[in-house]
């Protein structure tokens, strides 16, 4: 799996893969996944776990600059 470590990558892809959240998804702020979550299980009607599931593996792994450093 691809890790992607600039947000709008990760929002991009989802976007791509999940064109229905694209209304919402610019509302998001920057490293919010739990967000993401909702608005994937929101525009596809799934439940939360199920859109994390589809976050998790349908979706690049996000990594935030801050955590390659550490």
């Amino acid at each position: 799996m691809a890790i992607v470590t600039r947000w709008q990558d990760l929002l991009e892809e989802t976007i791509r893969k999940f064109p229905e959240t694209a209304q919402s998804i610019s509302a998001l702020h920057e490293g919010d996944i739990g967000g993401l979550m909702r608005h994937v299980a929101d525009a596809h009607d799934l439940t939360f776990a199920e859109a994390a599931e589809v976050v998790t593996f349908r979706l690049p792994h996000y990594l935030e600059e801050t955590a390659l450093s550490a």
